[in-house]
């Protein structure tokens, strides 16, 4: 690509800005064990903005990082009928390569952007968040994030500590209440088999 600069499209736990920045400088995320070793460049993203991605999200596999819930998944099918509160941070293309690899495990990670903006996303390697998918552009920068290879079709409950983790990052991001972050949770795959809504309304309000 001729810009310096993208977008990383965060939809999980890297919603919150202290847990993403983990990944940009290093550290150990709140409610982690895990230290991050963070990026080679430690500069701050230039911007940050709430994004709204029309694509389904759901919980399915296993996350070990999470007690063995379900892992947040996002669909790599465009759905003008499903939201997903997203939160996008301006980056330069190395920092991404370089979270690209902290979230996959990976060393060295390679990526042909202007493959994946032909081909809408790309397999780059076999971990679960290994494809990395295209979302449009911005103010003249393209938006990436990554996710799994296919849709899944067995969820899984994800762990209430990870939702508490990526409710508040929803929180921070769009100012809403803890009822609008239950409410939102209770419309995805993997939440609404396994949760009631008033039984998570309660822990949420007990954690975030």
């Amino acid at each position: 690509m001729e810009t310096k600069y993208l977008w990383y499209a965060s939809y999980g736990s890297n919603l919150s800005r202290d847990r993403f920045m983990c990944y940009i400088v290093g550290g150990k995320p709140k409610n982690s064990s895990k230290i991050e070793k963070g990026c080679a460049d430690k500069t701050e993203p230039k911007d940050d903005r709430p994004h709204r991605i029309k694509h389904a999200l759901y919980f399915a596999r296993t996350s070990k990082k999470w007690n063995n819930g379900g892992s947040c998944i996002l669909s790599v099918k465009h759905d003008e009928n499903k939201t997903t509160f997203g939160r996008k941070f301006l980056i330069t293309v190395e920092q991404f390569l370089d979270i690209v690899s902290q979230n996959n495990g990976v060393e060295n990670t390679q990526i042909n952007f202007e493959e994946v903006i032909d081909k809408g996303s790309k397999s780059i390697n076999k971990s679960l968040s290994g494809n990395i998918l295209y979302l449009g552009d911005e103010d003249g920068y393209p938006i990436f994030t990554f996710t799994s290879h296919f849709d899944e079709t067995e969820f899984r409950r994800p762990d209430i500590l990870y939702l508490a983790t990526i409710g508040s990052g929803v929180k921070e991001t769009f100012k809403m209440t803890t009822e609008e972050v239950t409410n939102y949770f209770m419309d995805l795959d993997g939440v609404k088999q396994n949760y009631t809504k008033k039984d998570l309304l309660k822990q949420l309000s007990e954690k975030i």
